[in-house]
């Protein structure tokens, strides 16, 4: 399930063809990305399964069903729910496909690490990298991501761990820089207090989903994320949470970031 439209960023697309991403079990219990399209033109739409393309990942395989609430924080014993690893943004640039999405790496990893991907549109994998901890104590969860013409790209996303309260954090990867690779990460906006709330259900929810874009007059990207703001009381109702976004440049070490509290 979870398929992920592709959206044009150029002129690339071809018309009247719409590309859709989505993570799905082989039948040999490898994770794959499925690729397939929409062609045509409303009422007359077709539905391109049979063509769809089945890609592994070069990085070993991974889950995407999720670790419930284990997102760790800082003065709290409970985790957050880290969802399953959908595609939360895919685009098309220069006509290749870049869509990002969050994942358990293999091997009994008790960890989310964000993956993302550049794929020609027959689903020949052209890079693919992950921004992981292999000790296992870094949670990255929720991402988007952007890419500019030159193929700059900036991917946003939530990032926990026992020593921070939940928080909104960014990754770089420059055009020019080896295959595969990111850099530059930065924590932008540090949450400031714990957060748990259920509802009175089983899931402590965070986040689910950001939105990172290219600004069409400045060139530069801007990310917004989800923090844990100030509590107004000790109950888990009194917990909060704020919208903060940031300006990036790459190349730039520091983002100039804004936000507001939402509650």
């Amino acid at each position: 399930g979870w398929s992920a439209p592709v959206t044009p960023m150029d002129n690339s697309l071809a018309a009247n063809t719409m590309y859709l991403v989505q993570p799905f079990f082989s039948q040999s219990g490898t994770s794959v990305v499925k690729i397939s399209t929409l062609t045509g033109v409303i009422p007359a739409v077709t539905w391109n399964n049979a063509t769809a393309t089945f890609t592994p990942s070069p990085q070993g395989n991974y889950s995407f069903s999720g670790l419930g609430n284990a997102a760790p924080q800082k003065n709290e014993s409970r985790g957050l729910q880290t969802n399953d690893g959908r595609f939360a943004q895919a685009i098309m640039r220069n006509g290749r496909i870049w869509a990002v999405h969050h994942v358990v790496p293999s091997g009994g990893a008790s960890r989310t690490a964000i993956q993302w991907w550049q794929f020609n549109t027959n689903g020949t994998v052209v890079q693919n990298g992950r921004i992981d901890d292999t000790d296992g104590k870094i949670f990255r969860t929720f991402p988007s991501l952007a890419v500019n013409a030159s193929e700059d790209m900036v991917i946003g996303y939530s990032i926990f761990s026992k020593g921070i309260f939940p928080s909104g954090a960014y990754a770089v990867r420059k055009a020019c820089a080896p295959l595969n690779t990111v850099s530059n990460e930065s924590i932008f906006k540090e949450g400031v207090s714990n957060y748990f709330k259920n509802f009175g259900g089983t899931r402590a929810r965070w986040g689910d989903y950001s939105y990172t874009s290219q600004d069409p007059i400045t060139g530069n990207f801007w990310t917004v994320q989800q923090v844990a703001d100030q509590r107004v009381g000790g109950a888990d109702s009194d917990s909060r949470w704020a919208t903060w976004w940031a300006e990036v440049q790459p190349g730039v070490s520091n983002a100039v970031n804004f936000g507001s509290p939402v509650s």
